[in-house]
């Protein structure tokens, strides 16, 4: 960035559109080393010279008290460099993109792309989000045996970085993970669920945030287990098949701290003969430290509107929260698909934007259709610079 001083200006008797060779200050004023710049220093400068302006960015060499013009950032002679009378004076002052503070490139696209370091950049701050695991789809069995909802998949992990700018090169390359597919819904009679898909990491430069794992299908007569929790948080387990019918179970939470998204929630499990209606289990909320601390600290309270709800009388699961561009949060966990007899079930939730977990499918009859595993939200890589 270039180095700024008070009281710096200069007269000089160079012509012509080279380096100047700089004088002695302007009355009133002092010299370039005078007010603190020094050699080897890059400073804006600003040239007069009777009705032509110039501001450039150059190099102050103290031997020869001399300034190179480097980078002109704007002049009267539709922005080269103006040729110099032999009558100009010089000064040390700050250009618009001086001001230019802050700069947000946000990568949304599953793939591969380029990152571009702004000029004049001082810190850079990677916010990056893996790809979502997709969920797991619901059994299909006979009404005489139990049967289970896919799992929710687990979120991807929400991971910062922070670095000197010097540090990067110019261009850096950006990798955004996609989030995993749902199980499909199954369609063949006395069948498990078909397992959802892993979803795939994000990446700046070296540095990568991992992925969301995918949910397990649906079985018989036991509880499918939830998606591995990685870094992310884990997905809901699937309503158990034994005993009596299980809602759904909830996608795992976060802390408001991480700001990590969120994993899905598990799909609606039935127990044998039942003809009962079984809600999803809801997508992860995101939670915060209670102001009020108890005798053993500080306690969580869910934050309303994150979680998204399990579907209800064979209904799909909502949708995860998705956040808005720019926003440094990541996504919440599709809720879980519901169960009701002799119909085709519901399917899970897609997992909110970036990285979060799908919602399971539920359980179904053979003849029906059972509930296909919400997707993971694609993942994204968002760079702030200053």
């Amino acid at each position: 960035m270039a180095k700024l001083v008070n009281l710096a200006k200069m007269t000089t008797a160079t012509t012509g559109t080279g380096t100047i060779t700089l004088d002695s200050a302007a009355t009133g004023f002092l010299s370039f080393a005078s007010a603190g710049v020094s050699n080897g220093d890059v400073v804006t400068y600003a040239i007069e010279d009777g009705n032509n302006r110039e501001v450039g960015r150059g190099t102050y060499t103290a031997s020869g008290t001399t300034l190179s013009r480097d980078t002109v950032l704007n002049s009267t002679a539709s922005g080269a460099k103006i040729s110099l009378s032999g009558s100009a004076v010089v000064f040390v002052t700050a250009a618009a993109e001086d001001f230019a503070f802050i700069d947000v490139q946000e990568f949304t696209t599953p793939g591969t792309s380029t990152w571009t370091k702004p000029p004049n950049a001082t810190m850079v701050k990677i916010y990056l989000t893996g790809g979502g695991g997709g969920a797991g789809g619901g059994a299909r069995y006979a009404t005489t045996s139990g049967r289970t909802g896919g799992a929710g998949g687990s979120s991807a992990a929400l991971v910062i970085f922070t670095f000197r700018a010097s540090e990067l090169n110019a261009t850096e390359t950006v990798v955004v993970g996609a989030g995993g597919t749902g199980g499909a819904s199954q369609s063949s009679n006395t069948s498990n669920g078909n397992p959802g898909a892993n979803g795939s990491a994000s990446s700046f430069k070296d540095f990568a945030a991992p992925y969301g794992f995918a949910g397990a299908g649906g079985t018989t007569t036991t509880s499918s287990s939830a998606a591995a929790a990685g870094i992310g948080s884990e997905g809901g387990a699937a309503g158990t098949a034994s005993g009596s019918s299980t809602n759904g179970g909830a996608g795992n939470a976060t802390l408001t701290l991480t700001l990590g998204s969120t994993g899905g929630g598990g799909g609606a499990g039935v127990a044998a003969s039942s003809v009962v209606s079984v809600a999803g289990g809801s997508g992860g909320a995101i939670y915060g430290i209670s102001a009020t601390p108890t005798t053993n600290g500080p306690i969580t309270a869910a934050i309303a509107s994150t979680a998204s709800n399990g579907g209800t009388s064979g209904g799909a699961g909502t949708d995860g929260v998705t956040v808005t561009a720019g926003d440094r949060k990541a996504g919440r966990g599709g809720g879980g698909g519901s169960y009701a007899t002799a119909m085709a079930t519901g399917k899970g939730g897609k997992g909110g934007f970036p990285g979060g977990g799908g919602g399971g499918g539920a359980a179904s009859d053979n003849g029906f259709a059972s509930g296909a595993g919400g997707d993971g939200g694609d993942g994204r890589v968002l760079v702030v610079t200053w």
